[in-house]
């Protein structure tokens, strides 16, 4: 038997209204799917949402603000950036099978 396994997932958050954008419009996240080394990590550090975000990332593409490019360090300085830092995390542990109780 073989098996396929992801180590990356792209979503489109809904942030700013994202989905309402056309399609080419869209910004995209790029994360990686959490391993059994994420997950004792995740558990055993109970690490915050900000610093899942920055271990699980791996990119953020077509999101500018202000004519400025947004990278997935830079995106911690935009206000309200929050909300996309917990959709995508939430995104992260949908995927990863853990859900938000079981990580905090």
């Amino acid at each position: 038997m073989r098996i396929t396994l992801n180590k990356t997932k792209t979503f489109i958050p809904s942030f700013l209204d994202n989905k309402k954008q056309k399609k080419e419009e869209q910004f995209k996240i790029t994360y990686r799917v959490m391993n059994a080394l994420d997950f004792e990590y995740l558990v055993d550090n109970k690490i915050s949402d900000i610093e899942m975000f920055k271990r699980q990332v791996e990119s953020i593409d077509n999101l500018v603000i202000n004519n400025e490019e947004i990278t997935k360090d830079s995106i911690i300085d935009i206000p309200n950036s929050w909300e996309l830092i917990q959709e995508t995390v939430k995104e992260i542990l949908k995927n990863s099978h853990l859900s938000d109780n079981e990580k905090n």
